[in-house]
């Protein structure tokens, strides 16, 4: 969604797999799902390009993976998320406890970050402030915010420009 309220991209669901679909695939991708591993995004993405498990990965699709997340210090209560634009291949991870926007609207961000946006920071703002989308607190400003407000104009502009890139590499008509 833009700041002035504009619908950016209309996604189509395609399909789902319960882990327990997919638990015996011996795709390296799925040791992610709960691992105590420290983070890696090149190891991540070299298990996703590599996975040829069609349960696992739709080589032409977005594919998103609810995942729970860990971290050293917060364990398994971490919620981070991440989304990857892996060369116009994007894909998502997306911690189950911040399905539905439950905690600064997981699901845009990443997917932001799947269509080449950085993030952006806002000095002095809180967790109750209302911020862009993009805003996090690893830019060492303050909180992310709410991530309320939609994408700027040259935010759009980036999705808009990678959007017909990811159209064209997962083969989509």
């Amino acid at each position: 969604m833009t700041l002035d309220g504009k619908s950016l991209a209309k996604f189509v669901f395609k399909s789902f797999r319960p882990f327990s679909e997919v638990q015996n695939s011996n795709s390296e991708l799925l040791g992610w799902g709960d691992s105590t591993e420290r983070y890696s995004n090149s190891r991540l993405v070299k298990a996703f390009n590599a996975c040829d498990d069609p349960a696992v990965r739709d080589r032409n699709a977005i594919n998103v993976y609810i995942y729970d997340s860990h971290s050293e210090k917060a364990g398994f209560d971490d919620v981070t998320s991440h989304g990857i634009r892996n060369s116009n291949r994007p894909f998502l991870l997306i911690d189950w406890q911040r399905l539905g926007g439950s905690v600064q609207n997981a699901e845009p961000h990443e997917m932001g970050h799947a269509f080449g946006l950085g993030h952006v920071g806002v000095p002095g703002a809180k967790r109750s402030s209302s911020t862009n989308i993009m805003t996090s607190v690893a830019e060492g400003f303050g909180s992310g915010g709410e991530r309320d407000l939609g994408f700027s104009e040259s935010q759009t502009a980036i999705i808009l420009y990678h959007s017909a890139r990811t159209h064209s590499r997962l083969g989509l008509r």
